[in-house]
């Protein structure tokens, strides 16, 4: 199993049941034209302070930011430990969990009504501009510990674990999505971060990277709270 550093715990868990549940199905037919940018309500920046419960506080800033905004979210560490039950992982001798079982507790419990996951970048692509914000969980490189000069994640050096993060907006004219991070306000630009088209294809869906594990893209139908 993956070892984890400090303020990662995304654990890569494989699910054939996930091709069955697409992401595609929901959106507009292929060749919608997608605005120039978006950038969906954000409630705020988490901040999970060194633990490994990075897919429970993206997930809860998940479930409270728009287009729907819940409004009774469990606590992050109830989160974690009800994921960690439904993750798919045995036993509990291990730090962290995925954002599979978090659907599967936020399903419980009235948050979503179902989840999809993202077959294809352009899946990704139609996802934030039409639908709402996506988790993604993926590798987290060294060299994303801090994004560049120009606010940019690039994942460079070796893989220090597994991370799971959400995408809070897309700027299609200059081709780069907004990452809201786990790590409170004085990481990156207001705990936020830009990925660039090309690396976040590479982080999901390119099986020749050395060493590494499969990301994936989920989003939630979410159902409003009375």
């Amino acid at each position: 199993m993956q070892q984890q550093a400090p303020g990662l715990g995304r654990i890569h868990v494989p699910d054939e049941q996930d091709k069955h549940y697409p992401l595609r199905a929901a959106l507009p037919p292929r060749g919608t034209p997608r605005p120039d940018y978006r950038y969906w309500w954000s409630h705020g920046i988490e901040d999970q302070d060194g633990t490994t419960e990075c897919v429970a506080y993206s997930g809860h800033g998940w479930a409270l930011d728009g287009p729907v905004r819940n409004t009774k979210v469990p606590d992050q560490d109830t989160i974690y430990n009800e994921a960690r039950k439904r993750d798919g992982i045995p036993g509990t001798d291990y730090d962290g969990t995925n954002d599979r079982g978090l659907m599967k507790f936020f399903k419980e419990i009235g948050i979503v009504a179902e989840y999809r996951w993202a077959q294809t970048m352009d899946d990704v692509l139609d996802g934030i501009a039409f639908l709402g914000p996506l988790l993604f969980g993926t590798d987290w490189y060294r060299g994303m510990f801090e994004p560049d000069e120009r606010g940019f994640l690039v994942p460079t050096g070796p893989i220090d674990g597994g991370h799971e993060w959400e995408i809070i907006g897309v700027s299609f004219n200059y081709e780069f999505l907004t990452m809201k991070q786990t790590w409170g306000r004085g990481w990156g630009n207001n705990g936020r971060a830009k990925v660039s088209f090309e690396v976040a294809e590479f982080l999901l869906f390119d099986d020749s990277r050395p060493g590494g594990y499969p990301g994936d893209c989920c989003i939630g139908t979410e159902v409003k709270a009375a």
